[in-house]
């Protein structure tokens, strides 16, 4: 919602004139002179304001959230609190994710008790690679006999089935010192994030701030998801408001605001406008902005409504006159103008 208000400046003179020369329609008898004030027109700046209605919203505003599916053992603040970044809020009853971390942690410990040092250190591991190592040159070795003439098919046929043996035997001591260290990096995993979970069951403030919402007690359960707490950075408050085309071009980011309260008794603030849209939004063909308030003493409050006044050059070096001056004659304005002998005459005016 907005208002618009334009402000005329001028000099005014306070004169006593006798405006004479006018005569009855009938006789020659003189009119008493009248006195009037007049004022004097001068060059000056035409100011636009313009009055934009916004909510107050904290600096930060910042849902905190059950990540675990538990029941709330206690609430460790109040609404109105004043926490910090890491400071207990809620605790959730810990007992069946902490049977988790037990139950992670042996699992873990028996897939550590059957771990090789590394894939292919064992001592089984090394035998075998010696013996495939072996079998592999014997092959080679009766694989050039063989060309030569030098022994049967049959042998040659032993020896290769040696070989490709030892090469499987080799092959399945690797593939079963992977599947342990395998075993032992899930297992690991495992603890881990049980470990994790057991963290989650103790809620934390994610910023330092108030306790602005606490939906939640004692008792009850909540799911994974849940909004337990909302706190809220008071330090600076801030409103969004719009602002039409025909204000955008008198606008601009670090432009200082005034900002009246209403819930404190139209109590009035100074701010910044802090941000400023780039292109109009399509559905309200006006630009978003942000306005920042110091609120240090916290007495501005989230939710509270204010009344934003921007100021903004409309126009220099224009003749301005006192608005009372300036008189409607049905769809023309007019304006009453004394000559140098102080006869007043009407003269139309346009205004700007």
């Amino acid at each position: 919602m907005q208002r618009r208000y334009i402000g005329l400046v001028a000099m005014v003179l306070v004169l006593a004139i006798m405006v004479s020369g006018c005569k009855s329609a009938v006789g020659e008898a003189a009119v008493d002179p009248i006195a009037v004030e007049v004022a004097k027109v001068t060059l000056g700046t035409v100011q636009s304001k313009s009055i934009l209605s916004g909510k107050i919203q904290g600096r930060s505003e910042v849902p905190v959230v059950a990540k675990l599916p538990l029941k709330i053992l206690s609430v460790e603040v109040e609404v109105g609190d004043e926490v910090q970044a890491g400071q207990v809020l809620v605790r959730l009853d810990p007992k069946d994710v902490a049977q988790q971390v037990r139950q992670a942690e042996a699992a873990l410990a028996m897939a550590e008790a059957v771990l090789p040092p590394a894939v292919g250190e064992s001592a089984a591991a090394e035998g075998a690679r010696l013996a495939n190592e072996s079998a592999q040159a014997d092959l080679a070795r009766m694989e050039e006999l063989h060309k030569q003439g030098a022994v049967s098919d049959q042998m040659l046929e032993q020896v290769r089935a040696k070989a490709a043996a030892a090469a499987a035997q080799y092959r399945g001591i690797l593939d079963k010192e992977k599947a342990a260290w395998a075993q032992y990096d899930q297992a690991a995993a495992a603890v881990a994030l049980a470990r994790s979970q057991l963290e989650e069951t103790t809620i934390t403030a994610p910023i330092s701030g108030v306790v602005s919402s606490l939906p939640v007690e004692a008792g009850q359960m909540v799911g994974s998801g849940t909004v337990v707490a909302m706190v809220v950075d008071m330090d600076e408050v801030k409103i969004n408001v719009n602002i039409s085309e025909r204000d955008i071009p008198y606008v601009k980011n670090g432009q200082e605001v005034t900002a009246k309260i209403k819930s404190l008794n139209d109590q009035v603030v100074k701010g910044k406008l802090t941000a400023l849209a780039p292109a109009a939004d399509p559905r309200t063909q006006t630009f978003k902005a942000e306005i920042k308030i110091d609120n240090k003493d916290r007495v501005i409050k989230p939710g509270m409504f204010a009344e934003v006044s921007l100021n903004s050059v409309a126009a220099e070096n224009v003749v301005v006159v006192p608005s009372r001056a300036i008189l409607q004659k049905g769809a023309h304005y007019v304006a009453y103008i004394i000559d140098e002998n102080n006869i007043a005459s009407v003269r139309e005016v346009t205004l700007g």
